[in-house]
């Protein structure tokens, strides 16, 4: 079985997450809710643009295509700090696994 991410989807959404939108056309961000716009590492913009695009992912691709000059378990433990810094930075759950 693989592990799958994707962005949390309306129907499963916090109201704050589902009022959140990604920016990419200037300096990566999310515009939250209360309007405050939250900068975003390149990393963390690719790895939201990702899974706006593609929808749900399984993990080990994120990782690859995000960290593809490190092994896989770096690379999977990078995902993993990415997801929490995420998490921590926007103050709601963004991407949900399955």
């Amino acid at each position: 079985m693989h592990a799958l991410l994707a962005p949390v989807s309306a129907g499963l959404a916090h109201a704050d997450t589902a009022a959140m939108k990604l920016c990419l056309a200037t300096a990566a961000s999310m515009l939250k809710s209360d309007g405050l716009s939250v900068p975003l590492a390149p990393r963390d913009a690719a790895l939201l643009a990702w899974l706006a695009l593609e929808g749900p992912t399984p993990r080990m691709r994120l990782a690859q295509v995000l960290w593809p000059d490190s092994d896989a378990a770096a690379a999977r433990n990078a995902l993993r700090q990415r997801l929490f810094t995420l998490r921590k930075t926007l103050g709601v759950e963004v991407v949900v696994g399955t």
